[in-house]
């Protein structure tokens, strides 16, 4: 029927809108203060402060690093020809790099 055809037509669309809120656009290998590296990964849902402020928080890493790291992903995403962008950093250069007060 047609309303059968219009809901699998509407839920398709959901799942489109899923799959694009999903799509990673980042996925930057960091190596953190203590010498490990953790991956940060950005999808197009996500705000790059957001997800700067959750890699902080999961890492239990100061919170200093999380303007610089927002400034970074910000620059990271404008740079980017394509998506998804790999990359690997060393977040104390971040810092150094992005950070308000040197």
């Amino acid at each position: 029927s047609e309303n059968e055809a219009a809901a699998a037509a509407g839920g398709s669309s959901d799942k489109a809108g899923e799959e694009i809120a999903s799509t990673v656009l980042i996925v930057a290998k960091l190596t953190i203060d203590d010498g490990s590296v953790v991956t940060l990964q950005v999808c197009a849902s996500d705000r790059t402060r957001e997800a700067a402020r959750r890699f902080v928080q999961e890492n239990s890493l100061k919170a200093w690093f999380l303007d610089p790291l927002t400034a970074w992903l910000k620059k990271v995403e404008e740079d980017a020809d394509s998506f998804p962008v790999h990359l690997e950093a060393n977040l104390m250069e971040i810092r150094s790099q992005f950070s308000k007060t040197k």
